[in-house]
């Protein structure tokens, strides 16, 4: 009863002008493609910590302690160069993936 009472009401209407419905298309369209920025992301983070969990595995079964520092000043400057990259692709929107998932909903509303 509580969820029910909390609920938001939308307005009534009988269906989105075209206007609303492209406003909507592009919302959800940005929204894809940041996830799917934020998946790349998550993917390169995990291969780095492999690459790193590997490097420092093999550099601590061959190598001295002392060795150990240029292994983790390398890992430090790649994951710096990685973010560094990361960033250039946040600021500025990629508008040919945004227009593919565009015409990917406007597809989808069509029921093809």
């Amino acid at each position: 009863a509580g969820a029910a009472r909390r609920r938001r009401r939308v307005p009534s209407q009988a269906t989105p002008s075209a206007e609303d419905f492209e406003q909507l298309s592009k919302r959800i369209a940005c929204k894809m493609e940041i996830l799917g920025f934020y998946q790349k992301c998550a993917a390169l983070v995990d291969k780095q910590a492999a690459q790193s969990h590997h490097q420092l595995t093999q550099a601590v079964r061959t190598r001295d302690g002392e060795q150990l520092d240029p292994v983790l000043q390398a890992q430090a400057r790649q994951r710096r160069r990685a973010l560094a990259e990361m960033q250039a692709q946040a600021g500025r929107p990629n508008q040919a993936a945004i227009a593919r998932r565009m015409a990917e909903l406007q597809r989808f509303a069509a029921g093809a």
